[in-house]
């Protein structure tokens, strides 16, 4: 009796250490991982602030696109479901306060279950866009805002390329194309050698807009800017600036901040398209980027206001999980660095 005793408590002991080795383990990889992110993105952490809290991160919801609304003072914030049900959309007011779910129609009232990527807004009108499903989404504005938690999209709007960001300035719109070797493939036409000698895999498209009907006023883009790969974002710090988010799973993200009055026309090229008809080409590379921000993994789309750069991220979501433990959960922002070179 007394052996079985004795047996039972040297179990209970060795059951107990390897609990305890086990509980060890895990605090030193996550330990672990906490310090090597804090100092990978020291100088990004030093600089940045803490926002908002991302909506949905309690849910299945996975944050992709991102927009701000100056004249109604709100984000708008949009994703898809890792469990499959619909897409969403939320909305972020100027006290951060963030509304219900907005679940995304398609045209036809079904469940719209695509991306979600990117989303902007067309200011002065109703023409919200949605980057998603290999096309852009046209959605009513005052549908998102109206409560009843259901937007439905209005019309598809096709471009010459596979949509994965969209930004509207002036006029224009800018949709971009997304590119990772094996896994997200970009044509051959979509790639090229630039002047500096840099290789860029994707493109962005601009299109005039009609803002009346919010249709696209041509077929084809006006113009072609040459980007590099891994493009999750874009947005504007003002005529001359503009920023490109990069991310791809855990490596570490980049915000390359681009001099556009370095673009020169001398060294733009031609895309001639399969009917013969041709629109200017520009490049993006390392004679016109200006500043290069190391930022945590998993930047998604951009906003610049107040002269800092707001980065949407994905980290924290329940997809991924690992990002609750680097504090993603709350969106953070960034200065806008000062392009000092004459």
């Amino acid at each position: 009796m007394k052996h079985n005793k004795q047996k039972k408590l040297t179990l209970t002991r060795i059951c107990m250490m390897i609990l305890c080795t086990l509980i060890s383990l895990i605090i030193l990889v996550v330990g672990g991982f906490i310090i090597v992110d804090r100092v990978r993105h020291g100088s990004f952490y030093k600089d940045a602030a803490r926002e908002f809290t991302i909506p949905g991160l309690s849910d299945n919801y996975t944050p992709q696109g991102f927009d701000y609304l100056a004249e109604q003072d709100i984000f708008l914030c949009c994703g898809y479901m890792s469990d499959g049900t619909a897409s969403r959309i939320y909305t972020v007011d100027k006290d951060y306060q963030s509304s219900a779910p907005i679940t995304i129609k398609n045209a036809d009232g079904s469940d719209h279950l695509g991306h979600a990527g990117g989303i902007t807004a067309f200011p002065g009108t109703d023409h919200v866009y949605l980057a998603s499903d290999g096309c852009l989404h046209r959605l009513s504005l005052a549908d998102i805002l109206d409560g009843d938690g259901v937007v439905t999209i209005k019309e598809d709007l096709f471009v010459m390329l596979e949509p994965a960001y969209c930004t509207v300035y002036g006029n224009d719109l800018y949709v971009g194309s997304y590119y990772y070797p094996e896994k997200y493939e970009t044509p051959e036409s979509e790639r090229y050698v630039t002047p500096a000698g840099d290789q860029n895999y994707a493109l962005l498209a601009i299109y005039p807009l009609d803002p009346d009907t919010g249709k696209l006023l041509t077929d084809k883009p006006d113009t072609l800017v040459s980007t590099c790969g891994m493009v999750q974002g874009m947005a504007f710090a003002d005529a001359d600036t503009m920023i490109l988010s990069t991310s791809w799973g855990l490596s570490t993200s980049h915000l390359y901040c681009y001099d556009l009055t370095k673009l020169d026309p001398a060294q733009s090229g031609t895309y001639t398209f399969s009917d013969g008809s041709q629109i200017p080409i520009f490049f993006l590379d390392s004679t016109v980027c200006y500043a290069d921000i190391i930022a945590p993994c998993m930047a998604e789309e951009l906003v610049v206001r107040d002269g800092r750069v707001y980065i949407m991220n994905e980290a924290a979501s329940n997809k991924y999980i690992f990002g609750k433990l680097l504090g993603a959960q709350r969106l953070y922002s960034y200065p806008v660095p000062v392009n000092e070179e004459p």
